[in-house]
């Protein structure tokens, strides 16, 4: 069974128009239906616009009977929040003031703290499910498990390896290998 999300900020619904932009909506039944993925990479790329907007899972699945209405059940996501400085001198810590991601040292003013399971995906702010990350890691991370990065890595460097033209990327991958 597929869950299907519709994006909600008190009586505004979120509307793709048939050129791919967003409109917000006050109709519900012009809401646009999204699976999960579709909805949080929307809430990502139209943040201003859908600013406060939140996923809404609609029970059961579309397509609904005519004249149904759809039961609607908050998805709960641990709120981001600022962490103090104690929390953020024990993550640096705790990895010695490198990237857990890409190993590199990063400077303490400089790291961002990174959930290993994203809050997107159940993850909780303790600081067990908290690393030390460099800015750009953090970004490419976004809200992927540490599996799910590491497959998206793996797939863009064994493509990149395939493209015609490459022998510096498979020099720079050899001497990483030996």
């Amino acid at each position: 069974m597929i869950e299907r999300y519709i994006l909600n900020k008190e009586d505004q619904y979120a509307h793709i128009t048939p050129t791919n932009g967003v409109e917000k909506t006050d109709l519900k039944e012009n809401a646009t239906v999204f699976t999960s993925k579709e909805a949080k990479d929307m809430l990502r790329r139209a943040h201003k616009k859908l600013n406060g907007f939140m996923m809404v899972r609609l029970d059961p699945p579309f397509p609904l009977v005519h004249g149904e209405e759809p039961k609607e059940t908050v998805k709960q996501v641990a709120a981001r929040k600022v962490f103090s400085p104690e929390i953020r001198n024990d993550v640096y810590e705790r990895t010695e003031g490198k990237c857990a991601l890409c190993g590199k040292f990063v400077r303490f003013d400089q790291f961002t703290v990174d959930h290993i399971v994203p809050l997107a995906k159940g993850g909780t702010n303790d600081l067990e499910n908290l690393q030390c990350t460099c800015k750009h890691c953090n970004a490419m991370k976004q809200d992927l498990s540490q599996t799910e990065f590491e497959d998206k890595m793996l797939d863009i460097l064994a493509y990149q390896l395939k493209k015609k033209g490459n022998k510096e990327l498979r020099k720079k991958l050899k001497k990483i290998c030996s």
